[in-house]
Parts: C-alpha cells; sequence; structure tokens
C-alpha cells in the first residue's frame, strides 16, 4: 500500500508570514446569519446547518485556559466519522453558506429568478449545486473528492489510508491550541492557533490517550517560536461550548495550508471565506466534532490541486498527466455566487463561480506544545537531482 502520508490534503485555515507582516484574522462580526426573505432557490429558504451565534459580552482577552488536540482523522466525503465507508458521506460535512436548501430537480423547471445561480461550465449538470443533508454546502465532497479518491485505489479507502498513518506517526497531523477558555458554556472572545507536527526518525509512538507529546514543524511557527503561529485565528466566540471562528460569510480568509509530507512545505491557496467549528463537551476536555468549511473559487482550488498532482504523482508520469487532464472538470461544479450576500444569486440569473468545501476532524486531547523541532525531517518521497 502506498504510504498516504503523501496524501495529506489537510485543509488547514492558515495565517501566513507575508512581507514580514503577520495576518491574522478576525471574523467575529455578530450576526444573525438569517437569509433575506423572499428568496426562493432550491426547495427552501429555511436555513439549515450552520454555527451558533456570537454570545453578548465584550470581545475582549481574558484569563482562559488552554485547551490542545491534535487531528487523528480527517474525513472528505468517502467514510464516516468512525471509519465505516459511506459514498453519501459529503452530505454532511459542511453548512448551508447560502441559506437555501437545494435540489436537482429546480434547475430542470424553474425559471430564472429561482434565487440560486446557474450552473456553470459547458457541460456543467445540476447536481453541482445539490446540497447535502440539512442544506449544507458541499460541492468539493459531491463531486471533486470523488474524482481524486478514483485515482488513487486503496485496500482501505482514501481517507482511512490517511488515518491509518497518522495514527501511526509516519505522516504529519495538525494541532490545534484552544487560548482563553473559560469553564462556562459561553466565551465572546476565543482564539484558536493551528500548526503542523514534525515528523523524523526516532519519534516516539502515538498512543491517543491524552498524554502524546508532539514537537510542531518549523514550517508553522515564525521564526522558530511557538508564541508566533503562521496559522491563528484571532476573536472568534463560544457559544454553548462550540468554539466558532467567525461568521460564514465574512468576505476574508488567511491562505489554507495543505501539508504534503514531513520534509514538503505545505501547499498554500486563498480561500474567500473559511470557518471553523469545534464542539467541545461540557468540561472541555474533550471534542464531539470539527469542521472546516471553505469558499474558494476554481481557480484558485485548480492551481493547488495542479501542484498537489505534481508532488503526489513525482514518480507515475503517466498517471500524473491522466490526473491533470481531469483538472478543468473543476470548472464545472461550482455552486456558489461569489457576490452575494450569503454566496448567492438573488436573481437566479448569473453563473456560479466558486465552490462550497468542508472536512470533518475527529481530534483528541494531547499534551501541551513546548518544542518546535530542529532536527532533520524525512527525505522527500522524490528526491530532485542531484546539485
Amino acid at each position: 500500500m502506498r504510504s498516504a502520508w503523501r496524501l495529506g490534503l489537510f485543509f488547514l485555515v492558515s495565517c501566513e508570514l507575508i512581507g514580514g507582516i503577520e495576518q491574522k484574522v478576525q471574523q467575529g462580526e455578530p450576526t444573525t446569519e438569517e437569509p433575506p426573505a423572499g428568496q426562493a432557490g432550491g426547495t427552501s429558504t429555511e436555513p439549515g446547518r450552520r454555527p451558533p451565534p456570537r454570545p453578548p459580552g465584550e470581545a475582549a482577552p481574558r484569563d482562559g485556559r488552554m485547551l490542545t488536540f491534535a487531528a487523528r482523522r480527517i474525513r472528505f466525503g468517502k467514510h464516516n466519522l468512525d471509519g465505516t465507508r459511506n459514498p453519501e458521506a459529503w452530505r454532511k460535512l459542511g453548512f448551508d453558506i447560502d441559506g437555501r436548501r437545494t435540489r436537482v430537480e429546480p434547475f430542470s423547471s424553474d425559471p430564472p429568478g429561482s434565487g440560486h445561480c446557474i450552473p456553470a461550465g459547458e457541460g456543467a449538470t445540476p447536481p453541482g449545486v445539490e446540497d447535502g443533508e440539512d442544506g449544507i454546502d458541499n460541492a468539493f465532497g459531491a463531486q471533486v473528492f470523488p474524482l481524486l479518491n478514483s485515482l488513487v485505489p486503496s485496500a482501505l479507502g482514501f481517507e482511512n489510508d490517511i488515518s491509518e498513518d497518522i495514527t501511526l506517526g509516519s505522516m504529519p497531523t495538525l494541532l490545534f491550541v484552544m487560548d482563553d477558555v473559560n469553564d462556562g458554556p459561553d466565551d465572546p472572545y476565543v482564539n484558536v492557533a493551528i500548526y503542523t507536527s514534525a515528523t523524523f526518525l526516532g519519534q516516539p509512538a502515538r498512543r491517543w490517550d491524552g498524554e502524546d507529546s508532539f514537537q510542531v514543524a518549523r514550517s508553522s511557527v515564525i521564526e522558530s517560536s511557538l508564541s508566533s503561529p503562521r496559522a491563528i485565528y484571532v476573536g472568534g466566540y463560544l457559544k454553548g461550548h462550540t468554539y466558532v471562528s467567525g461568521s460564514i460569510h465574512a468576505r476574508r480568509s488567511p491562505p489554507v495550508f495543505m501539508p504534503i509530507a514531513a520534509s514538503t512545505a505545505p501547499l498554500v491557496f486563498q480561500a474567500t471565506s473559511s470557518t471553523l467549528m469545534i464542539e467541545l463537551d461540557e468540561e472541555h476536555r474533550n471534542v464531539r466534532r470539527a469542521t472546516l468549511s471553505l469558499v474558494i473559487t476554481p481557480h484558485e482550488l485548480e492551481a493547488s490541486m495542479r501542484e498537489l498532482i505534481e508532488l503526489y504523482f513525482c514518480d507515475n508520469e503517466v498517471l500524473k498527466n491522466f490526473a491533470l487532464l481531469q483538472l478543468p472538470t473543476l470548472h464545472k461544479t461550482p455552486d456558489l455566487f461569489l457576490e452575494g450576500d450569503q454566496f448567492q444569486d438573488p436573481s437566479g440569473m448569473r453563473p456560479c463561480d466558486a465552490l462550497s468545501m468542508a472536512v470533518d476532524l475527529e481530534l483528541l486531547p494531547i499534551l501541551p506544545l513546548t518544542t518546535v523541532f530542529k532536527g532533520t525531517p524525512l527525505p522527500p518521497p522524490c528526491p530532485g537531482p542531484a546539485p
């Protein structure tokens, strides 16, 4: 079985050092998240699955707790969180971004003005804009990930391959540090920093019992300092023991990281919008569920997928070229409209120009982070030519 650490599509919202300035994102404007009245589209304008709104109170730092978690499993839409196969699992990943519960039928019968953008691209079909359960928007899980999954056959399945390598420690994972969390169900100000773990020879086996100690990859921080993470959400909140990074309609997002391997710098692409939600238990010791949702243009996604294919299929020219030929299909999968208030076209007459995208993560508690790895990482899968 080919090592799945080379398939680490960990869609990580991050802030990156650009021109020497650390860009931090605060997406916490209060919002009711209710769709405008009178906009039809799909079958209903009643909002479906969405993060809870910001609680009342001053959004300011307090003397709260620090919680640290690591991702053991990441789901893209072909397996349930328990690892069982389910080709329709994508329907449960993400949020109802556009406030409409879209189905296939309206696009074959409804006139313009239905409140949903038109499927884009020659050969695009209505399933490209079909919603999942409870109005969930996840065009990536419905259309893009099945294509990627078909290129990499595996006895365990693509997602389970990744989880197995993360569990064993042969693949880096994502580390989440929630800072300034109070003990109650609501907190109007919580920050979350996200790191990538270091993977190296001789590292301890991962037990996933709450006592694992991870070292942080240098690419996750600025100047080898844990206090300067490249990936951070500032000014999120806790509502009903659920952390939310901000509004699902915020028109800004830091770069999105996709770690590929311990020895490879993460891929970076820019999403238009992103939301991280982490559901904690009442004691704030364990995570019940974590979801990362993105809005991204097909051009942004194609650029990152192209680089991913070049890296992963570096030793198979035939398969690499075949995979690259599939990239134009990304432009037939958009389900959202960038200029709309809720990423949707109220006129129902303009083409869709952005994709919804979501992954779920199984986060488990680990020991607090204390060390940035400064040794030699594992060698790359396809070393370049000798100088």
